[in-house]
């Protein structure tokens, strides 16, 4: 991160999402969609009709479940969170989503802060913290991987925008991995 942390930044806010932040993570998401159509799986089309219990379903913790939002002077700039898988057999991993920074609020780093604050949190619940990344965004691949996500794969042709099909790279950080381990001590 820069020479200033984000928690001595008076005006910015990092903290879980909850019931109450329903209208505010929903027009962000919705936003977001339309901002970067080719950095999600899903589109503002599909989203926009979906009703607020759908989002509401995204905000709950439970289970390891968790969003985060980064909130620039009361306004909601930014959210990341992750998912337990469902499957009995892959409950020990946990799947990284909804990686967004307003356009206002790019080159505060709070991507990295809110992908920090995702690892943290799935250090302490999941054994395997993964997710996927369009193969062609390069800024979101650079702070994912100075994090500590590895490329384990390719997904070709992931989905499709707009007719244009899109590989996704699969990425993960395996927190009983040793490398793991010893990378976390050396870090600051």
């Amino acid at each position: 991160m820069n020479d200033v942390p984000i928690a001595h930044r008076g005006e910015i806010v990092l903290r879980p999402l909850d019931a109450d932040d329903l209208r505010l993570y929903r027009a962000l998401r919705l936003r977001a969609l339309q901002d970067a159509p080719k950095a999600f799986g899903s589109s503002f089309e599909e989203e926009s009709t979906y009703p607020d219990e759908v989002f509401a379903r995204r905000l709950t913790q439970a289970n390891g479940n968790i969003f985060f939002g980064a909130f620039k002077d009361g306004e909601l700039v930014g959210t990341a969170g992750v998912y337990r898988h469902e499957r009995r057999s892959e409950q020990h991993r946990g799947t990284m989503v909804g990686v967004y920074v307003a356009r206002q609020a790019r080159g505060l780093r709070l991507a990295t802060a809110l992908v920090q604050k995702i690892i943290d949190h799935a250090e302490e619940h999941f054994v395997v913290l993964d997710a996927k990344v369009v193969a062609t965004n390069e800024s979101a691949k650079r702070i994912y991987h100075a994090l500590g996500f590895r490329t384990y794969g390719v997904e070709p042709k992931s989905f499709v925008v707009a007719g244009e099909y899109l590989d996704e790279e699969l990425i993960a950080i395996d927190f009983s991995d040793p490398a793991w381990a010893a990378g976390r001590v050396a870090k600051p």
